[in-house]
């Protein structure tokens, strides 16, 4: 969740009960995503009601997602004055004018990247850092500081059941959401994210979220239309990487299109991933009465395609390669000119 913190910072994470985090990354929330998942949570049952049906969320299943400590005491904020004097501490340690108490999430983590000591200043900034990630943030540019008043010592954290906390954010802060374009959810979106897509029901999770992305983009281009169409593109973002699925109608195949090239790995590196893609195409068609373009993609074998400019290990510029194979692949390999060459993108 933070990189670069020293080895004794990350004893003190994992002896806290946070363990799980220190290698935790999520490089971005797709929000249209995640909003249609909140849509979905009854915070009067406090479950998940999906089409394919409910997902209770309990402690224990927050703990097997975010790896967050589910079993000991409530967790509370102390009341009135006990811990003012940590509230101020912490904030010294920032330069803000007198009186003012605004703290960006950066310099939080700027204060933990620059101290390797583990000291209380570094387990406030953590716990806030964390709690504003994955429990509850302020609607500005601003960290929420209530966790700082946790009502015990900093180093008795894991004797808390942080599991539970989030699920009563996560109630507390649907009940007050309001999907305008004035109000953000400032609760555990992530959980909500990647939650569901972790259990038994993750494909038609995924698949509802497929379906409305499709939904957003035929909303958008209301004149676009399957039929008639050679080549269907679906670019892909996984692993930190861009890669672009064709679905090539001329030649019925179906086809990844890379700058990196997997060699003899290509079936394992993308195998399930555009096997569900192709799963969640078909089953979009056949609800939207494409039952013969259905079964078509139902039926294409995946191909992985080999180009000259290839390379093994650029995935910088994997998002401009993506667009520029996007923009020249007419459907043809052998014929493909796309003006780039191996680890060279300035003729783009």
């Amino acid at each position: 969740m933070i990189s670069a913190l020293s080895d004794e910072q990350e004893e003190w994470v994992k002896s806290a009960g946070f363990g799980s985090l220190v290698d935790f990354e999520l490089w971005e929330i797709p929000q249209r995503l995640a909003y249609k998942v909140l849509e979905a949570f009854d915070e009067k049952k406090c479950m998940l009601v999906l089409q394919s049906g409910k997902i209770k969320i309990i402690d224990h299943l927050v703990h097997e997602i975010l790896g967050l400590p589910c079993r000991g005491h409530e967790v509370k904020l102390a009341q009135g004055d006990s811990r003012y004097d940590r509230l101020l501490e912490w904030r010294e340690q920032f330069s803000v004018s007198e009186g003012q108490s605004l703290i960006k999430a950066s310099d939080v983590v700027e204060k933990m990247r620059q101290s390797g000591a583990v000291d209380d200043l570094f387990k406030i900034n953590f716990l806030v850092v964390m709690a504003n990630v994955l429990i509850r943030s302020n609607t500005n540019n601003f960290v929420a500081q209530s966790i700082i008043l946790f009502d015990d010592d900093l180093d008795n954290c894991a004797k808390y059941n942080w599991a539970s906390y989030l699920i009563r954010s996560l109630v507390i802060t649907k009940q007050r959401w309001k999907r305008t374009s004035s109000l953000f959810y400032t609760g555990p979106m992530i959980f909500l994210l990647i939650g569901p897509l972790d259990e038994k029901n993750s494909e038609e999770a995924q698949y509802q979220m497929f379906k409305s992305e499709m939904e957003h983009f035929f909303n958008r281009y209301p004149n676009i239309r399957f039929e008639g169409s050679d080549l269907l593109f679906f670019p892909v973002y996984a692993n930190r990487h861009f890669y672009l699925v064709c679905f090539n109608l001329m030649k019925q195949a179906f086809e990844v299109i890379d700058n990196i090239r997997q060699g003899k790995n290509a079936g394992k590196y993308y195998g399930p991933r555009i096997r569900l893609l192709r799963r969640h195409f078909e089953k979009y068609l056949l609800e939207n009465n494409l039952s013969l373009l259905a079964n078509l993609v139902k039926n294409l074998k995946p191909s992985y395609l080999v180009m000259p400019w290839q390379t093994i290990q650029n995935d910088t510029d994997c998002g401009l390669f993506l667009m520029r194979h996007m923009e020249t692949y007419m459907g043809d390999a052998k014929t493909w000119t796309s003006d780039l060459k191996p680890e060279n993108v300035s003729k783009l």
